[in-house]
């Protein structure tokens, strides 16, 4: 048996999607401080995909990341 990944979805691409809604929404306050570990408690998934969608919103312009803080 052989597995054939299709496509780039990730387990981060939704958790992309459902941070971004929120963050649009409002969820988050502009400035908020939001931790990994606090987002992967509330979405329900581990804190590698919440990283991930994290860097990608980043890249979007719509969080900044500031390491270790």
């Amino acid at each position: 048996m052989s597995i054939v990944l299709t496509g780039s979805d990730t387990t981060a691409d939704p958790i992309y999607e459902k941070l971004r809604r929120l963050l649009i929404a409002g969820r988050y306050a502009p400035g908020e401080h939001l931790v990994e570990e606090r987002l992967a408690h509330d979405l329900g998934v581990s804190r590698t995909p919440v990283r991930q969608a994290l860097a990608r919103a980043a890249a979007e312009g719509l969080v900044r990341i500031y390491p270790n803080r």
